[in-house]
């Protein structure tokens, strides 16, 4: 089994980094209302900035920010599957299309929105996918004070890929929802993947905590040998 490794933002001494990014993906799945388990929830993490939403034409829903029931939730999956890739995960909060929005400030090759979200200069983007890393990505919509649109960063798309190992979860182990499917569980403090979970891919997100991003060695090694220093990485656990 090869190495994986958990990829961050590398945070200055001073714990915040010199910019400043408000934005949004353009438009997202609603949560879900569920009456068994009398939860309200949705899923941060999975965005699939390349699939445009003016795809969505005429489905008011995916601009409806109160969570729905799970049936109109259902029907809202079955009217949407047909128009999307069929390899992707559709959760309650599933966002669309690139950011929109400003950034101030002062960047050097990333960006990190938030701490699931990585944006690459264009250069170091096309690089990497000169050397044999497939990326997909979408350029960020942002606007500086005072320009237009800043057009010099490519949001990266990570599609889920891993799963948890049972072994690091809460005990005893939740249990998932028949109706809706939600998961409560806790982010464990020590991580650990299932090894026959893991997609041959060099940059995933695991399944039940979709804010993390996992890549592979291969990855991790291009990234230090592009010279870029605000990222930062920590070996994951397999069995």
């Amino acid at each position: 089994m090869k190495q994986l490794f958990f990829m961050r933002e590398k945070l200055p001494i001073e714990g915040n980094p010199e910019y400043d990014v408000d934005a949004i993906h353009s438009c997202s799945l609603p949560g879900i209302s569920c009456d068994l388990c009398n939860s309200k929830w949705s899923t941060t993490g999975i965005q699939y900035p390349t699939i445009g939403c003016d795809i969505f034409t005429g489905i008011q829903s995916l601009s409806n920010l109160t969570p729905i029931a799970v049936e109109v939730f259902s029907k809202l999956l079955f009217n949407i599957r047909p128009i999307l890739p069929q390899n992707i995960e559709l959760l309650p909060g599933t966002e669309f299309g690139p950011l929109i929005g400003c950034i101030t400030g002062h960047w050097n090759q990333t960006v990190w929105p938030n701490p699931w979200t990585l944006l690459l200069q264009n250069n170091c983007y096309e690089i990497l996918s000169r050397v044999g890393f497939n990326l997909m990505g979408c350029q960020a919509q942002l606007r500086k004070p005072g320009h237009k649109n800043c057009e010099e960063l490519t949001e990266v798309e990570v599609h889920i890929g891993c799963e948890l190992h049972p072994s690091c979860l809460q005990s005893p182990s939740p249990i998932r929802c028949i109706k809706c499917g939600r998961l409560g569980i806790t982010k464990p403090q020590n991580i650990i993947l299932e090894a026959s979970s893991i997609k041959n891919t060099f940059i995933q997100r695991i399944r039940s905590l979709p804010t993390a991003l996992v890549v592979s060695e291969e990855f991790m090694k291009a990234i230090i040998a592009l010279g870029i220093e605000d990222i930062t990485f920590s070996a994951i656990e397999v069995i």
